[in-house]
């Protein structure tokens, strides 16, 4: 339960469920993040997963991001095959794609 506390914790700080009280200044909750699209192999062409690590392919940084929902986590016999999975949506103000090459 790591990620999924700092994630309500997070969305705490914003707005409070017991009273909707929360942050006025936007610069105390949001915060810049960065996803990395990542390639099979240490190279932009490889099939497979040889080499030491995975070759960036493409960088996207979100600029000025918040949580707005932190989804359920299901308990049913259905979702047996996972061990925990849950859905946070983000409020995203920009973003810019940066950093590596291209994939093939």
């Amino acid at each position: 339960f790591l990620f999924r506390n700092a994630f309500e914790e997070w969305t705490q700080q914003i707005a409070a469920l017991d009273d909707n009280m929360g942050s006025t200044n936007p610069a105390s909750y949001m915060v810049n993040a960065k996803v990395f699209q990542l390639g099979r192999g240490s190279q932009v062409a490889s099939t497979n997963n040889s080499g030491d690590a995975n070759v960036v392919l493409k960088e996207y940084e979100f600029i000025d991001i918040f949580p707005i929902s932190v989804g359920s986590i299901d308990v049913s016999y259905d979702s047996s095959d996972t061990i925990e999975e849950y859905t946070v949506e983000f409020a995203v103000q920009s973003y810019r794609v940066t950093g590596a090459g291209q994939a093939g």
